[in-house]
């Protein structure tokens, strides 16, 4: 986006929006208020929100370094980056992913403007970068999820009066991300009749999925390729699952952000190093985490970084 009078209106009219970010940025969490009571269909709006404000923190930033006020800048992208790692912390996969991509929009823009920080001011920032609250992991917000949405299946079908209701129920197995499809009510007859036609059967299924949150927990922390492996054999275990066709299909493409994640990280730890140290430094950061993820080699990634 251009820097112009246009841009500067909209960080105005912002301001109070982004003082709150940096309020926030400064509690050690923050509790969005997230309710299990609904369960699958629980509204997180904090996550669309959250983006467009690290949006804005992106282009105040950006104002910011142009006009040499990098302190401040600075001060927009880490308390950016700090709610990337606060937004993670709702809990669901969704969130974590929000968490993600708010996080890789802050370090571009603070990538942009790397070569142009002296030593003091890295050094200062490399602190606080390391100071930034933990977030949460994939491995958590599997865990979550279980309690948030399968948990609440298992609840809402014990507590289904008869079967017209329980396909009311079972209406978010016909959703789309834009909403329930006009035949969401036969989708919701075809995901009953695959569990037995009873809420006992959709019970049993749903029973039959904890395991599969259990094991593949443990295996999200194997490099990419092998947690890829690992999740088609859990997937063909699961085959005849409906509730597991459900709930576990996009837990791969959660995974492969968390390896985008840690392979920018590191790259960004180590452009910050080679600004105060040179490129020769580069040989303390062979990318040995990345390497893992991706199931590349370190010299390889060690390589990738350098081009970065």
């Amino acid at each position: 986006m251009p820097l112009d009078a246009h841009a500067r209106q909209i960080t105005d009219q912002a301001d109070y929006a982004l003082q709150m970010m940096h309020y926030g940025a400064a509690l050690p969490r923050c509790e969005w208020g997230t309710s299990r009571e609904e369960g699958i269909h629980v509204r997180l709006p904090n996550g669309p929100a959250a983006r467009v404000l690290s949006s804005l923190a992106c282009l105040r930033a950006r104002m910011r370094f142009e006009a040499g006020q990098t302190t401040a800048a600075i001060d927009d992208i880490v308390a950016g980056l700090t709610l990337g790692r606060h937004m993670s912390l709702a809990g669901t996969n969704v969130m974590l992913l929000v968490g993600y991509a708010i996080e890789h929009r802050i370090m571009a823009t603070l990538a942009s403007y790397v070569p142009r920080l002296d030593a003091p001011t890295i050094k200062a920032l490399q602190a606080r970068l390391e100071a930034l609250p933990a977030g949460m992991n994939t491995a958590t917000a599997l865990a979550t999820e279980e309690k948030f949405y399968l948990d609440w299946l298992v609840r809402k079908v014990k507590e289904a009066k008869d079967k017209e209701n329980l396909l009311d129920l079972l209406a978010f197995a016909g959703a789309t991300s834009e909403g329930n499809n006009r035949d969401a009510r036969a989708q919701a007859g075809k995901f009953l009749e695959d569990c037995g036609g009873s809420a006992g059967g959709v019970v049993k299924y749903a029973e039959q999925t904890r395991s599969s949150y259990t094991v593949m927990a443990k295996k999200l922390e194997l490099p990419l390729e092998q947690f890829e492996k690992e999740m088609e054999r859990e997937t063909a275990r699961q085959a005849g699952n409906p509730v597991f066709k459900i709930f576990f299909p996009a837990l791969v493409n959660v995974r492969r952000a968390q390896a985008r994640t840690d392979v920018r990280r590191a790259l960004l730890s180590a452009a910050l190093a080679v600004q105060v140290d040179g490129r020769d430094t580069l040989k303390n950061h062979p990318d040995r985490l990345p390497a893992a993820h991706l199931n590349m080699s370190p010299s390889r990634a060690a390589s990738n970084s350098s081009r970065n």
